[in-house]
C-alpha cells in the first residue's frame, strides 16, 4: 500500500474519532473506532499482498496472471490509458466522474505495482491488449 493511502486512512480514522467526540462518545470508543479502521484499510492491502506471494515470482513480477488482479472495469481504464487518454477524457467517454477515474487509475497502478501511467501503456501493450489505431 503506498504511503499516501496510509495518511488518508489515518485522515478517515480522525474524522471518525472527531464526530464521535462531537456526538458525545466516550474518547476511548471514539480512539478505538479510529484504530479499526487504519487496520481495516492495513488488512485490506496485506490480503492480496499474502496471495501475490504465494501465486509465486511470476504473478509477483507482474507476469500473464497480473490481469487477473485487474476489476473488468480497470482492465477497460487500463486500455484507455493505454490508448494516451487523459482522466477527463476517460470520463466523459464512459460517463463517469473524474475523481473516479483517478481512484481506479491509482487502483490499477497499485495492483500491477507500477508507478507512472506509461507503465501501464507498455503492460497493456505487451498483453496485446491495445487497437492497432486509437480512436479518441
Amino acid at each position: 500500500m503506498r504511503p499516501r493511502r496510509y495518511l488518508l486512512a489515518l485522515v478517515l480514522a480522525l474524522g471518525v474519532a472527531a464526530i464521535a467526540g462531537l456526538a458525545g462518545v466516550p474518547s476511548w470508543h471514539a480512539l478505538l473506532a479510529a484504530a479499526a479502521i487504519v487496520l481495516f484499510r492495513v488488512g485490506l492491502e496485506l490480503v492480496p499482498a499474502t496471495r501475490t506471494v504465494a501465486a509465486g515470482p511470476a504473478r509477483a513480477a507482474g507476469g500473464a496472471s497480473a490481469a487477473g488482479r485487474l476489476t473488468t472495469r480497470e482492465t477497460e481504464i487500463a486500455v484507455l490509458v493505454g490508448e494516451g487518454m487523459t482522466n477527463r477524457e476517460i470520463a466523459a467517454r464512459l460517463v463517469i466522474s473524474e475523481r473516479t477515474v483517478d481512484n481506479h487509475v491509482h487502483n490499477i497502478l497499485d495492483a500491477l505495482d507500477m508507478r507512472h501511467r506509461s507503465q501501464i501503456a507498455a503492460w497493456c501493450a505487451e498483453r496485446g491488449l491495445l487497437s492497432r489505431t486509437t480512436t479518441r
